[in-house]
């Protein structure tokens, strides 16, 4: 398989760049505007970096920076519901919008409404794959089935997961200083709540 392959196209590199994403990575472009396979490979990892380079980040390097889990105080910490006092039509209004804000986030959840979600979001979103090139984020209680939250397809399984990984940076459900400096290890971010779990 040709390198241009697998690693993160010229448009999400630049992007993960924008969002503040510098995590080390195998394989790099010196510039935003290099073509797809102008891409080159560090000689070390202590080496200077100089800042119009961007990473090209393999399928392992996204696998270790995304999340196993997104908890539930994390989306509802990002995107919190306002709580009913005496249900006055302005509080109804305000629940209405926020649960539209959060349909919106979790753009694949299959419930046919979010009534339920009236406090918040009650339970954590697992991560999943289904061949290489399609992720998702689920849930499943024990009153549901299992349901698909997010799901994301990309070209390449380094698109795909550099996809995911851009749509959680931009939605607030990762944080980009705390979560991707060093994701070697299981740690929690009781900022955020966010659980991340390296595979």
């Amino acid at each position: 398989m040709k390198l241009v392959n697998q690693v993160t196209s010229v448009k999400l590199s630049n992007r993960l760049l924008e969002l503040g994403v510098r995590k080390e990575s195998q394989f790099y472009r010196d510039w935003t505007g290099a073509k797809e396979d102008e891409i080159l490979m560090w000689e070390n990892t202590d080496g200077d970096v100089c800042l119009d380079n961007v990473n090209c980040y393999t399928a392992a390097e996204l696998g270790e920076m995304l999340p196993y889990k997104i908890t539930a105080e994390t989306i509802n910490l990002a995107h919190p519901m306002p709580l009913i006092g005496n249900g006055t039509d302005d509080e109804i209004h305000a629940i209405d919008e926020a649960t539209q804000k959060l349909r919106e986030v979790l753009k694949d959840l299959e419930h046919d409404n979010l009534d339920q979600f009236e406090s918040g979001m009650p339970y954590d979103i697992k991560r999943d794959y289904d061949k290489g090139t399609n992720m998702r984020y689920w849930q499943q209680s024990d009153e549901w089935e299992c349901y698909i939250v997010i799901e994301i397809s990309g070209d390449t399984e380094a698109d795909c997961r550099a996809l995911m990984l851009i749509y959680l940076i931009e939605n607030k459900l990762v944080d980009t200083k705390s979560a991707l400096d060093n994701p070697t290890s299981l740690r929690t971010n009781t900022k955020h709540g966010l659980g991340l779990l390296c595979l």
